[in-house]
């Protein structure tokens, strides 16, 4: 493109971007007006109005770099023209109907997790004969790509990574073999994509990067990956992590929080605290919240005084479209 060309293209664009709504011979006719050294003819300012908005032709358009002022045209989907949305496809995840009995643990932050509180979880889970198991969220600690101050002397991520691998290959050939297994991400799990966005954006639009269940191997290990904050839906109940919403504090009561939150029936862990709360609407529609306790450990560095406790949950899938939860705290290593 000549020098020549590129000037006029700026100016034309200029007026494109100040008188949006003319019609494009008028604004051929205003630039040729006050710029007649720039065109032979009110007919040449037209055509390269004509290009910049789209109206060359095919080829014309492909070749086209700034598409701002392309007017799009209507389609039998589209029939207003209106802008393509950049939006991404979502819904929650719908249990299997072959899934009846579930131990849900969560907030286990490996490598900071209790493993004797795993191994009571997990043995609880067996006794009951769970056929599922969900991990709801933050099995990993993801310490080195968290936003707060980190010490150099803690855990690697790669060092992380192979002990959340260790642990879901147990889980599966030691514990429940036969089970179906569904990890959601949670917010420290996020931590992960966040970090790669941050610092190397263009790798990640690019995938060359890979995702965490890759990282982890979940399709080898029989792992169903839940990403994003998409909740499970068992019967009425929806099962969530608890950082969906936003904030950091639970409250004095978090499961009240959700409730309110909500406005149907939950569960999440998230807040480390075991709690319910339950309502009723107006139509006398029973509505129970849940949040369930954490596997981690429970004097943290960066927390070592807390409300938190140990625990875990059984839910029970019922016929009647509905559920039963046995929400469990583990003191002094004993279920209560």
């Amino acid at each position: 493109m000549s020098k020549k060309t590129g000037i006029t293209g700026e100016i034309i664009k200029s007026y494109l971007t100040q008188h949006p709504d003319m019609a494009t011979r008028t604004l051929a006719r205003l630039a040729y007006k006050e710029n007649p050294e720039l065109w032979s003819s009110v007919d040449a300012a037209r055509k390269l109005i004509s290009m910049y908005k789209g109206k060359n032709g095919k080829a014309a358009l492909e070749n086209l770099t700034d598409r701002r002022f392309v007017i799009p045209k209507a389609t039998e989907d589209n029939k207003f023209a209106m802008p393509e949305p950049d939006t991404v496809a979502w819904e929650p995840y719908d249990i299997p109907k072959t899934c009846h009995k579930i131990l849900n643990m969560a907030d286990i932050h490996i490598p900071y997790h209790d493993r004797d509180a795993i191994d009571i979880a997990i043995q609880y889970g067996i006794d009951a004969k769970c056929d599922t198991v969900i991990l709801g969220g933050d099995i990993m600690d993801c310490y080195k790509v968290s936003n707060f101050g980190k010490d150099p002397r803690c855990r690697s991520l790669s060092s992380e990574i192979e002990a959340t691998r260790h642990f879901l290959m147990a889980l599966r050939q030691n514990a429940f073999p036969d089970a179906k297994i569904i990890y959601k991400e949670g917010n420290h799990e996020e931590r992960i994509p966040r970090y790669g966005t941050q610092l190397a954006p263009e790798l990640f639009e690019a995938d060359m990067i890979k995702s965490l269940d890759e990282i982890l191997e979940l399709d080898r290990i029989g792992i169903k990956w839940l990403p994003g904050k998409r909740p499970m839906y068992l019967n009425q109940l929806n099962i969530m992590h608890g950082h969906e919403y936003g904030g950091r504090s639970g409250g004095v009561n978090p499961s009240r929080n959700m409730y309110l939150k909500t406005k149907e029936c939950c569960i999440c862990a998230h807040w480390h605290r075991t709690s319910q709360y339950n309502g009723k609407t107006i139509r006398d529609r029973v509505i129970g919240s849940w949040t369930v306790g954490c596997l981690c450990d429970q004097h943290p560095e960066y927390m070592p005084v807390n409300d938190w406790n140990l625990g875990f949950a059984v839910i029970e899938r019922d016929d009647d479209d509905w559920f039963i939860i046995d929400n469990k705290r583990i003191i002094n290593n004993r279920v209560v």
